[in-house]
């Protein structure tokens, strides 16, 4: 056929699509880094602009198909929140409680100080409310000191005054 005139040429958007392939067999993910350069094409920055294209509805859905079925993550955000949610629900049904002290630290990830942070947006009201939803539901204890002292005054634990505890509430 390229003897008779037929240019065989491939689209920009095929070859970055197969970039994107190529990246995930040997990264094991799509999470290119924006200014990522795969043989001389910028993969990092195309895939930024898919991103932006598919927010603004500009993407067609044959592409979001098929960036979908390489697993492309289209919003790193809520990707990372959910995963540690998942850690904080595993967390929860293998101690028996939610209340995750702040420096813990599971397979690498900051998990309390994840929930310290979400406890910190629930009190500026600056939560999602399907996310403190979400919380809610699996048990979240947002005021963990008005917890830890009313958990010490049905102990029985108040001896001063002031109402402190003599001892501190080490489980939380």
């Amino acid at each position: 056929l390229g003897q008779v005139g037929v240019v065989w040429s491939i689209s920009h958007a095929e070859k970055m699509m197969n970039l994107m392939y190529q990246y995930k067999c040997r990264e094991g993910n799509c999470e290119v880094p924006r200014f990522h350069v795969e043989d001389g094409m910028k993969l990092g920055m195309w895939l930024q602009d898919q991103k932006q294209q598919r927010k603004r509805n500009n993407l067609n859905d044959e592409r979001i198909h098929r960036l979908d079925q390489l697993g492309i993550v289209w919003d790193i955000h809520d990707d990372r929140w959910e995963k540690m949610y998942n850690i904080w629900c595993n967390y929860i049904k293998r101690t028996g409680h939610s209340n995750v002290p702040r420096s813990y630290v599971e397979n690498g990830q900051k998990l309390g100080m994840w929930l310290h942070t979400q406890r910190k947006f629930k009190k500026r009201g600056t939560m999602n409310e399907k996310r403190s939803a979400l919380l809610e539901e699996a048990g979240i204890v947002w005021d963990v000191l008005k917890q830890c002292q009313k958990k010490a005054y049905t102990n029985g634990m108040y001896r001063d005054a002031n109402g402190r505890a003599q001892r501190k509430c080490e489980d939380l």
